[in-house]
């Protein structure tokens, strides 16, 4: 906290058992936004941004914390958070079996009020073989009333159901998660989790001093913490490309038309819902587009659109390849063409062609989109900050009766066969097949 008081106003905040909070109520399960409502309680409220530093437990409950801030949350420092039932819900069964081991010791040893024995295999476990042992007298008594809040939030770990794929929506694209790469099973698997599912994210490792570093080795974590905190104070969309001309060539269109509502262009760049693709197609166009999706390219970046089951929710993938971009729609997702590697609507490389193991990096961005008007609308920017409401009304998109124009096909002649590609090698391309 010293380090980072000249810059920041911060607040340390005592959970439920510590320090003067009152202690939980034996009855009643807790769960993590029990402990976010209690810290946003200390929250300044007019404070426009926050920023969010966790370890482990404190990781867990500062991401349910930014989740409920949602805009106001502007970085968040997870410090070998502890989200432990993503281990199951991911088919993690032995790094999830290893983390219950332990919280059956913790509550079977607090129920029965033998402390002492929860407190050495709990010490022993996060710090390592000894930890225990090498405590002074006054040091275990400690550590001992500090563990008896922990009974209960084994609860909030565990009980949570948010999934991951909603984590990468909800919280802060500046987020910060350092681990060790030889800590404890449980938050080696929770952290290549996270890794996959918000390649956006910022990932350290502080190798050696494993899951209780924060306090061992503050030499090594406040500097690493201070550094991400300060950057781009002030402004945590500076380094946001700008967008491109589409947009403001859309607003100039938009104000033609009195009828039609435009928000104001945010000044952050990306942070502006783009425009996609006309939804519906009718007749043999629509049936050829049914197989391959559109490849966009807004605000500078190729982008993907592939569809859920029936033409359903929307999954807009970041495309580092032309061919994947205008890829074929599978059971899982999207194809790429020429690789043949099969992308999901959030954009995990679920199926590699020739090989069973997929890296946990092989992944692209995705993005949020809302269909309104038989538009497909994008946000580019930070998932947080995206607001259906202030999407742009184009009420003739919807209104074949008034505007048939906007739903007819028109047909253009020409010899294609001229742009062909030998299918040999890879797929045509998208004018030849049509």
């Amino acid at each position: 906290m010293d380090d980072l008081k000249d810059d920041f106003h911060v607040r340390a905040v005592n959970l439920y058992g510590y320090g003067n909070t009152p202690r939980w109520p034996s009855d009643t399960p807790q769960s993590l936004d029990d402990q976010a409502r209690l810290v946003e309680i200390a929250l300044p409220t007019n404070a426009d941004t926050i920023c969010l530093v966790g370890h482990s437990f404190g990781g867990s409950v500062a991401m349910k914390l930014a989740a409920r801030l949602s805009g106001r949350a502007t970085k968040l420092v997870l410090l070998e958070t502890n989200p432990f039932y993503l281990l199951e819900q991911s088919g993690r069964a032995d790094a999830f079996a290893e983390a219950m081991d332990l919280r059956n010791c913790v509550k079977k040893f607090g129920s029965l009020g033998e402390w002492a024995t929860a407190a050495e295999q709990f010490a022993d476990y996060w710090g390592g073989a000894g930890s225990w042992q090498n405590m002074s007298a006054e040091r275990r008594n400690a550590f001992v009333e500090a563990l008896k809040p922990n009974y209960f939030e084994w609860d909030a770990v565990t009980d949570e159901t948010t999934p991951v794929e909603q984590w990468a929506r909800l919280l802060p694209r500046s987020t910060l998660l350092v681990s060790d790469p030889n800590t404890v099973l449980p938050i080696r698997e929770i952290t290549a989790i996270l890794r996959r599912a918000c390649p956006m994210w910022t990932y350290k490792e502080i190798a050696g001093d494993g899951h209780m570093a924060p306090l061992t080795r503050p030499d090594l974590v406040n500097p690493l913490v201070g550094s991400f905190l300060r950057l781009h104070q002030g402004n945590h969309r500076a380094s946001q490309p700008k967008v491109l001309g589409h947009l403001a060539r859309l607003a100039a269109w938009a104000r033609r038309w009195p009828r039609l509502t435009l928000p104001k262009r945010n000044s952050g760049g990306r942070d502006v819902a783009a425009q996609c693709v006309v939804y519906r197609r009718v007749g043999r166009r629509a049936r050829r587009q049914a197989a391959r999706p559109p490849y966009l390219r807004r605000t500078g970046r190729p982008v993907s659109r592939p569809l859920g089951q029936g033409g359903g929710a929307c999954g807009p993938l970041l495309s580092s390849c032309g061919t994947a971009a205008s890829g074929s729609l599978v059971e899982p997702g999207i194809q790429c063409g020429y690789h043949g590697l099969v992308f999901d609507t959030i954009g995990r490389c679920v199926a590699i062609p020739g090989q069973k193991l997929i890296p946990q990096d092989a992944q692209v961005r995705s993005y949020q989109t809302v269909e309104k008007d038989q538009l497909v609308w994008v946000w580019m920017g930070d998932p947080a900050l995206a607001d259906p409401t202030k999407i742009v009304d184009f009420p003739y998109h919807n209104d074949p009766a008034h505007w048939p124009d906007k739903h007819a096909v028109y047909p253009i002649t020409g010899n294609y066969m001229l742009m062909a590609s030998t299918p040999v090698c890879r797929r045509p391309t998208r004018r030849a097949a049509e």
